[in-house]
């Protein structure tokens, strides 16, 4: 009998294990680990480590894990905001790596973002959510298949703790990506309750809201980024672009000349205010105003920092404003040296 027990009990896990791998993507963590039974073991023993509660800390007296309320300010280099329940860092495509003696051992390394953690167990929701955030820094945004799986993944997992709010972070910041807007906004508000003094939350949720038009919300966003910190000037030029795509010129010249008096070489009020000369055949004050952008490698702190990426982004954008003004040689400068950014797209 016992024989038969050990049979069944063998079977039950081979039918799991399989069940696994139809719904699981091999390659979700380790692409080197595809095919074989190796492959269904890791998937197994993972989505088991998924069913189980996180093992309560010995200086805790519970099974969930504590989190901090704030995260670390804008526009600052980020070496982790240090607290008693871990550390969070902002890393390339505005994701957040877990850090911290509950979390992960170590932060990403640029510019190629390896993630690397110390520990046995998958019952950190810390590591975990480190796994998912390497893959999707390997995932390119033209993957959407893929996206969509891992937010997919991440999606479960807050189902299971929703409390776990840089995960809940992450997942906007994919939702976003994969052009999933309704669905990224609805984790703003869940997001406030945990981050309220976090003024790039609201900027994300600002962006969210004006590719779906909705007036209200981006005016509240814009309202609340600028109360959290009124030196935080992407606010303020992502509401001048907002205006400009709504056609109130004049409101949108009105974001940008304030945020260029507070930072003269802020590199998105730049382009916004030559835009709109250029919308207004003011072609010659567009190229003029252009001139003052500083592109070299030691050029002024007018990006954020937080976001690894924008330096790529804002030269290819550089380099269409140029085009359009039939300033080609600048614009074929520009395009070089987005494209020699390891973060260009």
């Amino acid at each position: 009998m016992r024989r038969y027990k050990s049979r069944a009990a063998v079977g039950a896990v081979t039918t799991l294990c399989a069940k696994a791998m139809r719904q699981i993507p091999r390659n979700i963590f380790y692409p080197q680990y595809r095919g074989g039974l190796f492959g269904v073991l890791f998937t197994s023993l993972f989505l088991i480590a998924l069913r189980q509660p996180i093992a309560a800390q010995p200086d805790s007296g519970s099974t969930r894990p504590e989190f901090p309320e704030q995260l670390i300010q804008a526009n600052e280099i980020l070496p982790g905001w240090q607290v008693t329940a871990g550390s969070f860092q902002m890393g390339p495509r505005n994701l957040i790596v877990c850090r911290g003696p509950r979390f992960q051992g170590q932060p990403p390394d640029t510019p190629d973002m390896q993630v690397s953690w110390q520990g046995r167990s998958w019952r950190s929701l810390g590591r975990l959510s480190n796994a998912i955030t390497a893959e999707l820094l390997k995932t390119d945004r033209a993957e959407q298949l893929q996206l969509r799986s891992l937010a997919a993944t991440m999606q479960g997992l807050l189902d299971q703790y929703p409390d776990f709010w840089p995960l809940r972070f992450n997942l906007m910041r994919v939702l976003g990506t994969i052009h999933q807007d309704q669905a990224a906004l609805r984790q703003v508000p869940i997001l406030a309750g945990s981050i309220p003094g976090y003024s790039g939350l609201y900027y994300q949720g600002m962006r969210l809201a004006a590719r779906l038009k909705a007036d209200t919300l981006v005016k509240d966003y814009a309202s609340r980024c600028r109360q959290l910190d009124p030196a935080e000037l992407r606010c303020q030029t992502a509401l001048g672009d907002y205006y400009a795509s709504r056609g109130a010129l004049a409101h949108a010249r009105r974001q940008y000349t304030t945020a260029l008096a507070t930072q003269p070489q802020f590199l998105p009020a730049i382009l916004g205010q030559a835009r709109l000369l250029a919308v207004e055949r003011q072609q010659n004050e567009a190229r003029r105003l252009l001139l003052t952008v500083d592109t070299g490698p030691e050029a002024p702190l007018w990006l954020d920092k937080s976001n690894q990426e924008s330096r790529a982004v804002f030269y290819y954008e550089l380099a269409e404003l140029h085009f359009q003004l039939r300033d080609y040689r600048r614009a074929v400068a520009a395009y070089q040296q987005a494209l020699d950014l390891p973060e260009s797209l």
